[in-house]
């Protein structure tokens, strides 16, 4: 098992903050697994900053896929860690169904995400596909989080 990281995880793009108390900030992530992607592998998608609360989320893929599941959630572990020993939690997606997702959004159905606490510091988002990504062109997983403080 290894870890990704998309652009996010790499500190190359920083991911949106609420401003103020109250205010709902929609922040899309993405990972590029046209070279592929196998399911031992967690990819660490993006930052929940600290102090934010999911209110909402959806997933799809730029083109098909193929067929498999993805789970969502909050990873164990340092923010942008590498480390192998990290895990991944399902508050967000829990093994839901993106087959041809390209062609229909998956709406955020776990109750988890939006009664997950706040965190004191940033967090992050990480993904995990249940089937081998054949490598293909374009093969663009994304995710968008709608949060809040």
């Amino acid at each position: 098992m290894a870890i990704k990281q998309s652009p996010w995880a790499l500190f190359k793009q920083t991911a949106a903050r609420p401003l103020s108390s109250g205010a709902l900030t929609k922040q899309e992530f993405y990972y590029d697994a046209s070279a592929g992607l196998l399911a031992a592998d967690i990819v660490d998608l993006g930052v929940l900053p600290a102090n934010a609360k999911i209110v909402d989320a959806y997933i799809y893929a730029d083109v098909s896929i193929g067929t498999t599941n993805a789970t969502v959630g909050v990873m164990s572990g340092e923010l942008g860690s590498t480390d192998a020993g990290r895990t991944l939690g399902t508050e967000l997606f829990n093994a839901s169904a993106i087959t041809n997702a390209h062609t229909a959004l998956v709406r955020l159905t776990n109750p988890a995400a939006p009664k997950l606490a706040a965190g004191v510091s940033d967090r992050s988002i990480g993904l995990q596909v249940s089937a081998d990504v054949v490598a293909g062109a374009g093969k663009i997983i994304r995710l968008v989080v709608e949060y809040t403080l």
